[in-house]
């Protein structure tokens, strides 16, 4: 009911008000200046070129008129509404054979005629057509002519196109092409209310595709991006949603790294292949390359056979099958994604094209494919396209002339399809929390979640004292690809904050992940000059060093005992290197001290640490290990990792608290040294008055720490920590 109103509206109006839409264009991106626009109505037909600098003056047309308001076509309609019959006045460009279609607004076909059209024109009239809405098309030798007609007729009999005379007196009309060059214009389009106008911007080497249906004055900003493949081929682009594709089949004989693709002609070869190839479809260059591109097997895109190889140009990718349905969602779906993505008209696609309305300027084309037995298939009913590397049978997908659909498959590695390439994205990730927090160096890294398409080329963190560190500034290499990688970062200053975050670099340049900051602590200097760098653990501040300190921070000296009669008799404070050797031990291990030095009998007060530090307690090493919650693998996490200290195979160590355990061995009572490289003790004494006391260890084959007693007369390595 509400169609037959809307008819008997449209019948009733047989011309309509006209006003003006004008648009403008911009360049951004890779170019901020236009040469040139190509302008294409979509439901018309009509194709204008222009200057860049040039205003489009689209004269819309608010309802239904006359086709032969339309001065610049070639195609006339009069009367438009029609009631019993109408005359169709065709100018073709040239002469020769030709069909006039009359479909639905669907695209569905209700009548052909193949005919022979002359130059300048030729006449035909049109009847039984019964009420609606109706696109006329003639197609003929490279062009095609369309309009619309709106029936108010009541016929339900059978419709009927027949010649009634060749045009021989009017003049040629104007061509459906119109140039403007050289001068700033405003040139003229006519232009029906709901039409869509597809612009190709060009700005050198670059050349960019919009959509559009105008509303109001506008200006079409186009932005540019490189797409040259190894070949030298240039590439229009367009920007679906958040994605930038192809506006084109991909046509190159080469990989970017300017190494060949094998031309594969013969079909028992190809049938073959296990490497890549390309062809031309039916082995037709002439005719097939520049309108379809290559077809190309999937082992082109095969990164493991190609050894990463890319075939698309810098800065682009063979999309994944979840690119393809990112596309697919965006234009509503695979039921209808097909038809928007599809070159409109029929002169490459078969007819109908069903519902053909390139509305994402994608201009989908129907390039055909090649079989796995090397014989060709379906040119100009199918287009056929690659993903990338997909687990199983690589998947592809579809769009065919008869319906809507962008449809999803599966096909041997053998077949020949053709390529869209998607625009690399800058990766996703993020920065990892900052650890083993000490003076000079401090643990980071990332995590590239998404690679934007594009294989990771590069990856690691950057520094520096002001926000956002670029790898301009300081930074690590820690190797490709995505997912979760650490970072080891040194050369710091002391008690200095510092800026971090990681970087990720790909096709599309290089992307940061967010910001952390940190702050160094200082290094600590003991009472003879020795240096030790601290590293922070939760909220306690630590050594990472053991001490190696000959005196009190009083200045009074500590004994070294060598003897080891005497060392086994001791009662008061003594120190000692490891096996009597400070050369080989003392920089590495630092000093074994027995516990009466850091509870001195008679020496009540005497600290061994430096001013402002302190031997820890066993509360302190509680609230350590508690903050490293690492469930029975707290010594795998303090111990240095490696085994140029500790000896094989330093079960679990990953020194991520930066606390860098070290093996420093034992004196025990009787003198004897043990166990260098293979544990590590460190005293936290608690009783003042008995013989023993107790002691923190860790060793070379388990990865957990715990808690000792042992006889006072031992010698054992010292941790201090900051008041």
């Amino acid at each position: 009911m509400k169609r037959a109103l809307l008819l008997v509206c449209i019948c009733s109006v047989l011309s309509a008000n006209a006003q003006n839409y004008f648009v403008s264009f911009a360049g951004t991106g890779a170019s901020t200046s236009v040469n040139s626009v190509k302008v294409e109505n979509l439901t018309s037909g009509e194709i204008l070129n222009l200057n860049g600098s040039d205003i489009l003056r689209l004269t819309v047309i608010t309802g239904t008129a006359s086709v032969k308001d339309y001065r610049s076509s070639s195609l006339m309609i009069y009367p438009n509404p029609m009631t019993d019959n109408s005359t169709l006045e065709i100018y073709p460009p040239l002469a020769g054979d030709a069909t006039i279609y009359i479909s639905d607004l669907n695209g569905k076909a209700v009548a052909h005629m193949k005919c022979y059209l002359d130059v300048p024109g030729s006449n035909f009239r049109l009847s039984g057509i019964k009420s609606g809405l109706y696109n006329v098309i003639v197609s003929g030798n490279n062009y095609q002519l369309s309009a619309k007609l709106v029936s108010c007729g009541k016929s339900s009999g059978t419709i009927n196109i027949k010649e009634i005379s060749s045009i021989k007196t009017k003049a040629v009309q104007k061509p459906i092409i119109k140039e403007s060059r050289g001068i700033l214009t405003t040139v003229d389009m006519a232009y029906t209310a709901g039409d869509r106008l597809k612009y190709t911007g060009i700005s050198g080497t670059y050349s960019t595709v919009k959509t559009d249906i105008p509303t109001g004055d506008n200006s079409i900003t186009f932005s540019f991006a490189g797409c040259t493949d190894g070949d030298n081929n240039n590439y229009p682009v367009v920007e679906i949603g958040s994605q930038v594709w192809m506006a084109e089949n991909l046509k190159t004989t080469r990989f970017n790294d300017n190494s060949i693709i094998p031309l594969v002609s013969d079909k028992i070869i190809w049938a073959s292949l296990i490497t890549p190839g390309y062809c031309w479809y039916n082995n037709d260059a002439a005719n097939n390359k520049s309108t379809f591109g290559g077809l190309y097997n999937w082992y082109v895109i095969d990164t493991l056979t190609t050894s990463y190889k890319n075939v698309c140009p810098l800065g682009w990718h063979v999309p994944s099958d979840n690119e393809w349905t990112v596309l697919t969602t965006f234009l509503g779906g695979e039921s209808f994604a097909g038809s928007k993505m599809k070159e409109t008209g029929i002169n490459h696609w078969l007819n109908p094209n069903s519902g053909a309305t390139n509305e994402s300027g994608f201009t989908a084309l129907p390039g055909g494919g090649r079989k796995y037995t090397g014989a060709y298939l379906k040119i100009d009913t199918s287009g056929l396209w690659w993903s990338s590397v997909t687990p199983g049978y690589p998947v592809f997908r579809s769009i065919n002339s008869a319906n809507d659909n962008l449809s999803r498959d599966y096909a041997y590695r053998e077949y020949g399809f053709s390529i869209r390439c998607l625009q690399d994205k800058l990766a996703e990730l993020t920065t990892t929390k900052v650890s083993a927090l000490k003076s000079t160096t401090v643990n980071s890294g990332g995590s590239i979640t998404n690679d934007g398409g594009s294989r990771i080329t590069a990856r690691g963190v950057c520094w520096s004292i002001s926000h956002n560190p670029t790898i301009e500034d300081s930074k690590t290499d820690d190797g490709i690809w995505k997912g979760s990688f650490t970072s080891s970062v040194s050369g710091l200053i002391d008690g200095t904050t510092y800026y971090v975050r990681a970087y990720a670099t790909n096709g599309a340049g290089t992307a940061y992940g967010n910001e952390l900051t940190f702050f160094t602590p200082p290094i600590v200097t003991d009472v003879e000059g020795n240096i030790y760098t601290t590293v922070i653990i939760g909220t306690q501040t630590w050594m990472a060093e053991n001490l190696k300190t000959t005196k009190y921070n009083d200045n009074t000296s500590i004994p070294l005992v060598t003897d080891n009669t005497i060392w086994a008799s001791l009662i008061t404070p003594g120190y000692c290197w490891y096996n009597n050797d400070a050369a080989n031990y003392k920089a590495s291990y630092g000093a074994l001290y027995n516990c009466y030095t850091l509870d001195p009998t008679g020496n009540i007060g005497k600290n061994v640490c430096p001013v402002g530090w302190h031997i820890p307690t066993y509360d302190e090493w509680t609230t350590m290990i508690t903050f490293i919650d690492s469930y029975g693998y707290d010594g795998g996490y303090l111990k240095e990792t490696g085994t140029i200290h500790w000896q094989a195979p330093n079960e679990g160590a990953t020194n991520s608290t930066g606390f860098t355990a070290l093996p420093g061995g034992s004196r025990y009572i009787d003198g004897n040294f043990k166990d260098i490289g293979i544990l590590g003790c460190f005293w936290s004494p608690n009783d003042q008055s008995g013989a023993s006391d107790r002691y923190f260890f860790m060793g070379y084959s388990y990865s957990y720490a715990g808690w000792l007693w042992d006889s006072k007369k031992n010698g054992f390595s010292v941790r201090c920590i900051k008041d």
